[in-house]
């Protein structure tokens, strides 16, 4: 599984809070914490959290992008799977 660690101000965007109340919420979360060595505090995101991240991140390249997509591009895109086939083992 990936690790994306971020720091509070980036985490509280990402989530709609306050850097101070992303602090607060890693507390009652248990979520990973550890000081960068630029001085920042970063913290780990769950996997709910970086699924979240992704599709914020995907959504935001294709809107800016979509404009330069042809027709082709856009027919590849909405044939893509929204998420995984997830197989019986």
């Amino acid at each position: 599984m990936p690790q994306i660690w971020m720091t509070y101000a980036e985490a509280g965007e990402l989530f709609g809070l306050s850097p101070m109340a992303m602090r607060d919420h890693c507390g009652v979360a248990g979520l990973s914490r550890r000081r960068s060595r630029d001085g920042q505090t970063r913290l780990k995101l769950s996997p709910e959290a970086i699924a979240l991240f992704i599709q914020r991140e995907v959504r935001r390249h294709l809107e800016a992008n979509l404009p330069s997509l042809g027709v082709h591009e856009l027919q590849q895109l909405a044939s893509l799977p929204l998420a995984p086939e997830r197989r019986a083992a």
